[in-house]
């Protein structure tokens, strides 16, 4: 009896131990399980898009991934997102948004934006932010202008009137407007139309009245790259690169290049001025030379001969005639005087000689010469040609 009472006790023992070790497995599996669970979900997150954001949430993370999405038209909203449509939203101090996208918990106004932004927006319950895609190119809606631009080519959009408050915070540093809030102050006493939410539900179209002129009221920004501005950037990029590119040659490269510039121009110059040095030199020396020749050239007298072979006879006194190597029409001589001078002796045949009373002493081509007796009269010719009888 003793012997089957610890039998039993021993039983009991073993099915205590084995319930233990059951547990102690099962737990371990259901660790094991999870942790394979969350490694598997962080692994399957979507991964196609560009950029991750992390955002904090009541003491836990948030991963959600930013698309790039473009916008390259003008979208044009239509006229009653352009009137300022005013929302005072609960959460998280009951602000005042123009055309707020989501004014309540699973509801959205999507006429004011463009579908290619307002499809990739998204809010965060209780949080003063949202999560809005990154828009390259851009082109920022009608209505609205570039609150602020950055030198590449990243703008941030906001509504016309409003301007840009940049986040204290940059969570990405390629998107500096990313988290930022467009912003417009109210004058003091200004009435304005708003449409009051809670976290669910419209609760009422109110009247409200700006206590001072620190009130505000809030937009969201619309960020990304600007198709127009695109181009500019990378030459202004190449251009900078350049510029270093010059700026990290050492001096002894940058001596060497000086130099050698400045004996190239130096050559150049040299060359240009000796050719029109050159040139000017011989053409005074031709002009000086063509001078001086024509200056020493002598003057060539005609000769006069007779025609019988005699030696020539004495000349009639007066001007002289003098033959040019090529007369002119132009040319004019001036008409001979008497001639006083001795008669030469007659050598002719029978015929008497010549009167001398009667000898004119001029050439008979003239009217007042009178031929007597002999046709044979001297006289001087007054082309320069022959003379004789």
């Amino acid at each position: 009896m003793r012997h089957q009472a610890l039998l039993l006790l021993l039983a009991l023992v073993g099915k205590i131990a084995a319930k233990e070790t059951s547990t102690v497995t099962s737990s371990d599996e259901a660790t094991h399980t999870d942790e394979t669970t969350n490694t598997d979900d962080a692994t399957n997150t979507d991964d196609t898009e560009s950029s991750t954001v992390t955002a904090a949430v009541t003491q836990s993370v948030l991963i959600v991934t930013i698309a790039v999405v473009p916008l390259t038209t003008t979208f044009k909203p239509p006229a009653s997102c352009t009137q300022g449509r005013l929302s005072q939203l609960a959460s998280p101090g009951y602000e005042i948004w123009i055309n707020e996208p989501e004014p309540a918990y699973g509801e959205k106004v999507t006429d004011c934006y463009p579908s290619q932004y307002i499809g990739r927006y998204t809010s965060l319950a209780n949080e003063s932010s949202s999560i809005a895609p990154l828009m390259s190119p851009l082109v920022c809606p009608e209505g609205w202008v570039t609150a602020k631009q950055w030198t590449n080519a990243y703008i941030a959009c906001c509504a016309s009137g409003y301007n840009l408050a940049p986040p204290s915070v940059t969570s990405d540093s390629d998107r500096p407007a990313y988290g930022g809030t467009c912003y417009s102050n109210f004058k003091s006493g200004q009435t304005a139309t708003v449409t009051a939410y809670d976290n669910e539900n419209v609760t009422a179209t109110v009247k409200w009245i700006a206590s001072s002129s620190a009130d505000q009221a809030y937009g969201h920004v619309i960020d990304g790259f600007a198709l127009d501005l695109l181009a500019t950037a990378t030459s202004t990029t190449t251009s900078s690169e350049t510029a270093s590119e010059t700026a990290s040659e050492t001096p002894s490269q940058a001596a060497s290049t000086e130099d050698s510039s400045s004996i190239t121009g130096g050559a150049i110059a040299g060359i240009v001025i000796g050719c029109l040095l050159g040139v000017g030199a011989a053409a005074f020396a031709a002009f000086w030379f063509y001078r001086r020749r024509r200056r020493q050239q002598p003057q060539q007298t005609g000769h006069i001969g007779e025609l019988d072979g005699d030696p020539p006879i004495q000349e009639f006194e007066g001007s002289n005639v003098t033959a040019t190597s090529s007369p002119t029409a132009s040319s004019t001589v001036s008409k001979p005087t008497f001639y006083t001078g001795t008669m030469p002796p007659y050598r002719g045949g029978d015929e008497p000689p010549i009167d001398r009373d009667s000898y004119s002493g001029i050439s008979p081509l003239t009217p007042e010469a009178k031929v007597l007796k002999d046709s044979r009269l001297m006289h001087a010719e007054l082309d320069a040609g022959w003379k004789g009888y």
